[in-house]
C-alpha cells in the first residue's frame, strides 16, 4: 500500500493553472509508483473538488484500475468520477 497526499499548500479553494497542474502532478505520481490496472486508487477529500484527487482517479481510469471515493457528499466531481 501506497499513500500520495496533496498537502495543504495545494487546496482544492484554488483556481485557475494551479488546479490543473495538481491534477497533472497526481498522474505523474501514479506512473512514478507504477500503477496498473490491478491496483486501486482510493481518493480520499472532503470537498469532492480538490484537483489532485481528481487527476488521480482520473489516470487511474484510464488505465482501467479501479476506483473509491470518500468524500462528504455524493454529488460531487469526485464521487462521481469514481466507481465505488
Amino acid at each position: 500500500m501506497q499513500a500520495l497526499i496533496a498537502g495543504r499548500s495545494q487546496s482544492s479553494h484554488r483556481s485557475g493553472g494551479r488546479g490543473r497542474r495538481l491534477s497533472a502532478n497526481a498522474a505523474r505520481d501514479l506512473r512514478a509508483i507504477k500503477l496498473t490496472k490491478k491496483d486501486i486508487v482510493a481518493g480520499i477529500c472532503a470537498s469532492g473538488t480538490t484537483p489532485y484527487v481528481l487527476g488521480a482517479l482520473r489516470y487511474a481510469s484510464q488505465i482501467h484500475a479501479d476506483t473509491i471515493a470518500i468524500t462528504v457528499n455524493r454529488n460531487t466531481p469526485v464521487a462521481r468520477l469514481a466507481e465505488f
